[in-house]
């Protein structure tokens, strides 16, 4: 005979598990002026980051403007046949160039380009035309350019869309540039970047060493230097309320007779330095 045997009662208390509300996310005034201002790239987050990768790949990993363009060209091309259609749903259309890029994250080197006589050197405007000849010495400015294509020329039809267009019809160009900023243009984006005000008046907090020449400040020019109205450039009494700088201009130029990669021309390297700043920024 089997007996059934009674198994003793067991109370569970489960607890009410609450679902997990989102975290929310406040974000500083700082942040809130850093999306604002990048949303003016582009209004599409993942957009932005392709133009954030072109760009470091061409200014810090020296990506030619021929890839990036194939890059930005083919990813785009995805965006446009991608199952979903909205990708690209914005009405700022997606650069299909490295130059836009540059121009809309304001990466550009900010000089201005100026045509130069190839024969006697004479600087001419940016918007110079391309029919001017150097008044001077009769010499044309720019490189004429034959734009009659024969037929043989050009590209067969085809009915589907390359991804990289056929190249434009070229336009003369310059035979001999040269690229100018002035150092008062240069400032302006020096003092945009952050912390260069508080940088370029460290040096006034620098503890010197009496008789050792560690730094720039240590010299007798520094010291001594006089401004226009006849007072210590750095020490006169209205130094305290003005930013004052002390810039240093070095060339090194390199002769076609010493340099077997100049058979033909001269090289010269130029630097325009801060003194202001601590070493490691200079």
């Amino acid at each position: 005979m089997i007996r059934s045997t009674a198994l003793p009662t067991v109370q569970v208390v489960v607890p009410l598990i609450q679902p997990a509300r989102a975290p929310t996310h406040v974000l500083s005034p700082e942040s809130q002026a850093i999306l604002r201002m990048a949303a003016k790239y582009h209004p599409i987050w993942y957009i932005r980051a392709v133009m954030y990768l072109v760009g470091i790949l061409h200014t810090e990993h020296h990506v030619s403007f021929a890839a990036c363009d194939l890059v930005l060209r083919s990813v785009r091309f995805l965006f446009e046949h991608a199952a979903d259609k909205s990708l690209l749903a914005s009405p700022t259309p997606m650069s299909q160039t490295l130059t836009n890029v540059l121009s809309k994250l304001d990466l550009r080197d900010g000089f201005s380009v100026h045509p130069t006589c190839y024969s006697c050197h004479k600087i001419f405007s940016p918007d110079t035309g391309t029919d001017v000849y150097c008044e001077d010495c009769e010499e044309p400015l720019f490189d004429t350019v034959d734009d009659a294509a024969g037929e043989e020329d050009q590209p067969p039809v085809n009915p589907i869309p390359p991804l990289i267009p056929p190249p434009k019809v070229q336009t003369p160009k310059p035979i001999l540039v040269c690229p100018i900023q002035l150092p008062s243009r240069a400032l302006v984006d020096f003092f945009k970047i952050p912390g260069m005000f508080r940088a370029v008046n460290s040096w006034k907090t620098r503890v010197q060493v009496p008789g050792e020449m560690r730094c720039m400040q240590d010299g007798a020019v520094w010291d001594e230097m006089r401004g226009a109205d006849g007072q210590r450039f750095f020490y006169g009494p209205s130094a305290e309320d003005e930013i004052r700088l002390g810039v240093t201009l070095s060339l090194d130029w390199f002769g076609r007779k010493s340099s077997s990669y100049g058979p033909t021309h001269s090289s010269g390297a130029m630097s325009l330095t801060i003194q202001n700043l601590p070493t490691a920024l200079r």
